[in-house]
């Protein structure tokens, strides 16, 4: 869960329910997956494009995982080995040339979403077209993101 996650109520046991259910507990949003991979980790994943093009990108900034093997073999390891594999994660020094995507262009691999792009392809190369029962349909009531939004944690006192 990363910091812009706001929680709306107390009760997540929808969301608890799920993850032990499919081993898993992620959204989507509603861009193309494909236009958000850059080639360097197409590459690394050993695959193209346009297999992703059917998918929509899945979030990462709210996700439970099942403590279990399957999950913790087949998607953290993964995920994990990208992080440290060179040009994974991280396609070079001009990253921040590929964090904003061009408005209206269409098209493969236009920016790149880091992290959440690995996941992504991760899950598509494990579950193929059975991801879409994995991810949660629709935006969950229990949460929403508040990006930008600024908290005083520390109080002037202190």
């Amino acid at each position: 869960m990363d910091a812009s996650v706001r929680f709306k109520f107390g009760d997540v046991s929808l969301i608890i329910q799920r993850a032990m259910a499919n081993g898993l507990f992620i959204q989507r949003n509603d861009y193309m997956m494909a236009r958000h991979v850059m080639p360097a980790m197409l590459q690394y994943f050993h695959t193209e494009a346009c297999l992703l093009a059917p998918f929509y990108e899945t979030e990462t900034n709210f996700l439970v995982v099942k403590n279990e093997r399957l999950m913790s073999k087949a998607v953290l390891d993964p995920w994990l080995a990208c992080a440290f594999a060179p040009r994974c994660i991280y396609p070079g020094h001009n990253w921040r040339s590929l964090v904003t995507c061009p408005e209206g262009k269409q098209g493969y691999s236009l920016c790149h979403r880091f992290d959440q792009a690995a996941l992504g392809v991760i899950l598509v190369t494990l579950f193929d077209l059975k991801l879409s029962h994995l991810v949660a349909p629709d935006k969950n009531t229990t949460y929403y993101l508040a990006k930008d939004d600024k908290v005083d944690y520390f109080p002037d006192t202190v």
